[in-house]
């Protein structure tokens, strides 16, 4: 067999191996191979695995996958692209810039790399680049839907219409019947009404590419929520993000059963399809410590006390805060009360749906009055009902509750059901549900507590309500432990951007970490407190991979 022959069945093979999803021999087989003559073959090659890692959310792999590829056709514009996305989904955005820059300047044609070059620039806050490029994109291919979406994007973040959906919707608790334009002045008409038109282009040119919410939050924005409604319910392809955002918007014209009614249909369609077993993904599992607790999770017998998440959709820190809880707590049994995207292997798993007659009790009887979106508001405290019906029905008589951002440095059984002291409740502090402990009974009292606030409507407490400002109502004349005290030198923290006594590493707490076990000092004597967990509460999120790589938090 010629050389050239032999070459061409290797590469055969390690596209075989691509195909069949073995993506780690394929790069071991790949690596072996040099030959300058094949050059554009074992580039492609390379390339095709950078986007098989890509795919499987492996973007490290893929970033070295592609790098590979350059480093046998140095001005490929496909591996320049593909090394750009790889950087990108890294948070690497002034790298992932460059190569996007590459390939715009390179292929004055490549209306793609100029969207790219969009994207990177507005996560650079560079709005005013962000806007030249997407200008480009849309001269060079005006039929790209991503595009649309994109200067619908740029328009969303230039005016801040988060800040000012949630600004509006603060206002529609004082007064419904008004409708001010909280846009005007933030973005000029002329750039507002190209905005709206390249929503509703990007959705009649392809329905895949979700503009919904960005069409939706900027109607309502300007004060114009029926036009917000009309323009979700016109959805070519509504999903539970679009009825989701449709009860929102219902709740703001206060046409509340409909309110509900889409909120219900919302978690419904999370449910399918059938819901398969999924790998935390590869950034959690390569960590040593959450790799062993895997393997012991799957011997060791269980502990009594299941720690419990209830959570739809599965964004990458919901599998780091799964991961922890393997590394720390292996003999603890997880389980998920989800939807279908959020089976993950280590966990047991039960769709929301299938234990949701407490829930919808509860719906009915709940009436908004807080300055969060109807749906998450309802949503947090719904899902205490659905935990009580889960545990009656498994027979559990106590259980951990914990939310997806936060990330567990200590063994459930051994270090805190104790601190539990017999009781049937423990919090994180009067307003932390971020991590409970409680009994069945706990779990009913308060479930119980919540149905008896809203008997009449909204609760008479002041004039916004939510699931954290209800709590201290609730443990106001009750005994309960507070995980979030200091007992034989460890506490559960209560939000890593608040100091809470300790010193800080700019927005954050200043942490250390000794063997898997997390550290803060007191900001006076420096005295080291040991943290049980750790609560990444809002922009705090992107931290916990540094977190849970322990890799210390310092000045």
């Amino acid at each position: 067999m010629s050389n050239e022959a032999w070459l061409k069945a290797e590469i055969g093979f390690t596209q075989y191996l691509i195909q069949a999803g073995r993506l780690d021999a394929a790069r071991d087989s790949l690596a072996s191979l040099d030959s300058q003559e094949a050059a554009g073959l074992i580039a492609d090659a390379w390339k095709e695995l950078g986007g098989a890692y890509f795919g499987q959310d492996r973007h490290r792999e893929a970033e070295a996958a592609f790098r590979r590829a350059l480093d046998k056709l140095p001005a490929d514009g496909e591996a320049l692209m593909g090394l750009g996305y790889a950087l990108f989904n890294q948070t690497r955005t002034s790298e992932a810039e460059h190569c996007f820059q590459a390939v715009a300047q390179s292929q004055e044609g490549s209306a793609v790399a100029w969207r790219a070059l969009c994207a990177t620039r507005m996560n650079l806050q560079d709005l005013e680049g962000a806007a030249k490029a997407v200008a480009r994109a849309l001269a060079l291919n005006d039929q790209d839907a991503e595009t649309h979406a994109l200067r619908g994007l740029l328009a969303y973040r230039k005016s801040q219409a988060d800040r000012r959906w949630r600004d509006w919707t603060r206002q529609n608790l004082k007064d419904p019947a008004a409708r001010p334009n909280l846009l005007a002045g933030a973005l000029d008409q002329l750039e507002l009404d190209d905005a709206l038109s390249s929503i509703r282009a990007a959705r009649q040119i392809d329905p895949r590419i979700r503009t919904d919410e960005l069409g939706a939050r900027l109607l309502v924005a300007m004060g114009r929520p029926e036009e917000a409604l009309e323009f979700l319910e016109a959805s070519p392809q509504p999903d539970a993000r679009s009825w989701q955002l449709t009860a929102d918007v219902c709740w703001l014209l206060r046409k509340e059963d409909e309110a509900r009614r889409h909120l219900k249909k919302s978690l419904e369609a999370r449910m399918f399809p059938e819901p398969e077993p999924r790998a935390l993904n590869e950034e959690t599992l390569c960590q040593a410590k959450v790799a062993a607790g895997l393997k012991n999770h799957k011997r060791e017998g269980p502990s009594a006390t299941p720690l419990v998440w209830v959570h739809w959709d599965a964004p990458s820190y919901f599998s780091q805060s799964i991961g922890s809880a393997l590394a720390a707590s292996p003999a603890t049994p997880l389980v998920v009360l989800g939807d279908s995207t959020n089976a993950f292997e280590p966990c047991q798993h039960m769709p929301l749906s299938r234990r949701a007659a407490s829930a919808w009790a509860f719906l009915d009887r709940y009436r908004h009055a807080s300055e969060n979106d109807f749906v998450y508001e309802a949503f947090c405290l719904m899902r205490w009902f659905f935990l009580l019906d889960w545990a009656s029905v498994a027979g559990v008589d106590r259980l951990a509750a914990a939310d997806s951002d936060l990330l567990l440095f200590c063994d459930v059984e051994r270090e805190l059901v104790p601190r539990m002291k017999g009781l049937d409740l423990a919090f994180t502090g009067e307003l932390g549900p971020h991590l409970a402990l409680l009994t069945r009974k706990g779990l009913s009292d308060l479930c119980g507590f919540f149905m008896d606030a809203y008997a009449d409507g909204a609760p008479d407490i002041g004039s916004l309500v939510s699931d954290m400002m209800l709590l201290p109502h609730f443990l106001k004349d009750r005994q309960w432990a507070d995980l979030s005290q200091i007992e034989a030198g460890c506490r559960v923290d209560m939000n890593m951007r608040l100091p809470e006594g300790f010193r800080m590493a700019g927005q954050i707490k200043q942490i250390s970490f000794r063997q898997g076990q997390a550290f803060a000092k007191d900001r006076e004597s420096g005295v080291e407190t040991r943290l049980l967990a750790l609560h990444f509460q809002g922009p705090a999120k992107p931290y916990m991979g540094q977190a849970l790589r322990q890799e210390d938090f310092t000045d």
